[in-house]
């Protein structure tokens, strides 16, 4: 199976709890690179955030959830 259908199912499962406000704003976190840990929704989705120490998505991961958002968002307009 390939790794990208993994990751995304992964994220998928990981996001399936958060608002639309959470993901957004963790979205914002971690594109900027910004500390996500005080962001609401993050103990939500801190499985997601495996690198320097919790504050960092893997680029991979990283690529999976952007596209979650991307779709979440789409949905909501």
């Amino acid at each position: 199976m390939d790794n990208q259908v993994i990751v995304l199912a992964l994220v998928r499962n990981a996001t399936k709890e958060l608002t639309t406000q959470e993901m957004a704003s963790l979205y914002m976190a971690a594109s900027l690179g910004n500390d996500p840990r005080r962001v609401t929704g993050y103990e939500k989705a801190k499985s997601l955030f495996t690198e320097n120490d919790g504050t960092r998505m893997h680029r991979d991961t990283l690529a999976a959830f952007n596209s979650i958002v991307s779709e979440r968002l789409d949905a909501e307009l």
